[in-house]
């Protein structure tokens, strides 16, 4: 199932109460660096929602949004691609994506939107372009990659994220075993990304070749290299357990779908991940009968 058939359009009225301050409004307040400290100092695990993925392709968003913004201001950020998925601007069959990502922010004031990179150098000055649009139409957060792992070809789309006064997420693409001798490599290029000027360093598995035990290796490696936040997102619906390994291991944000709107290569469910670790240490604090409200609300 896709997630643009996944999204419910049929939801139930709004819940009549004001909109609770949320990340976005953290940020705001503590500006980038003060922010990260805030992230570095959570006990428990944050959560990224991809649910609502690409505003130019999901049914029911804006009904959906509402729900968002009231009953689950705990998330740490939605993904909203609005018009760059890959540096250049792009239009659905509903027109302009900055008026719909317009209309998702009206709606959910209060949680950080973050947006996909991919930054070259040979198109900085389109990427520099859709990062100003993208700020202008509510993006917090940019995450920066390079298919290779080049960080000199991401440093462009970083530089532009910064300096547009958003967070600014540098990827790192796994796609190797790190038990086999790799974590120097690895974490040779998260101090590329922290000297580069990024505020957070993301881990991806790219291929979907994770596993828990390698997973849970390089997040301790990378946390005692540099002194920012990680994220990780796994490749598969079924691969919690090196989500798990992650948030175990000292990871500060992990990336989750709503269950009915995932599929085969989404990250993990967020009721799932919620689920396993209620009552840890770790405990992102989200009630798990708001992310069913949210899935049919």
């Amino acid at each position: 199932m896709s997630a643009a058939a996944a999204v419910p359009c049929r939801v139930s009225p709004v819940p009549a109460v004001p909109v609770p301050p949320g990340t976005r409004d953290r940020l705001k307040s503590l500006g980038p660096w003060n922010f990260v400290e805030w992230m570095l100092s959570k006990p428990g695990v944050l959560l990224t929602d991809t649910s609502l993925g690409d505003a130019a392709r999901i049914h029911g968003v804006r009904a959906v949004a509402p729900h968002y913004a009231r009953l689950a201001p705990q998330l740490f950020s939605l993904e909203c691609r609005g018009g760059a998925a890959s540096g250049g601007a792009r239009r659905g069959p509903e027109g302009d994506v900055w008026i719909r990502l317009r209309q998702l922010r009206a709606a959910i004031p209060g949680i950080l939107f973050q947006m996909p990179l991919c930054g070259p150098d040979r198109v900085g000055g389109a990427v520099r372009r859709v990062v100003v649009q993208a700020v202008e139409n509510g993006v917090d957060l940019f995450r920066v990659s390079d298919p290779s792992n080049r960080i000199g070809g991401m440093r462009a789309a970083m530089e532009a994220a910064v300096d547009g006064g958003a967070l600014c997420e540098g990827v790192l693409r796994y796609g190797a075993d790190v038990r086999d001798g790799g974590l120097g490599y690895w974490a040779g290029l998260a101090r590329q990304l922290e000297q580069a000027g990024a505020h957070v360093v993301g881990i991806e598995d790219a291929a979907g070749t994770a596993c828990p035990r390698a997973i849970g290796a390089l997040v301790r490696a990378l946390k005692g290299e540099v002194g920012l936040p990680l994220r990780f997102r796994a490749r598969s619906a079924g691969d919690i357990a090196s989500v798990l390994a992650a948030v175990e291991a000292g990871c500060d944000v992990v990336d989750g779908v709503l269950e009915a709107a995932g599929g085969p290569a989404s990250p993990p469910g967020l009721g799932s991940i919620v689920q396993a670790l209620r009552g840890s240490g770790r405990d992102p604090q989200i009630d798990g009968a708001v992310l069913r409200t949210l899935r049919r609300p």
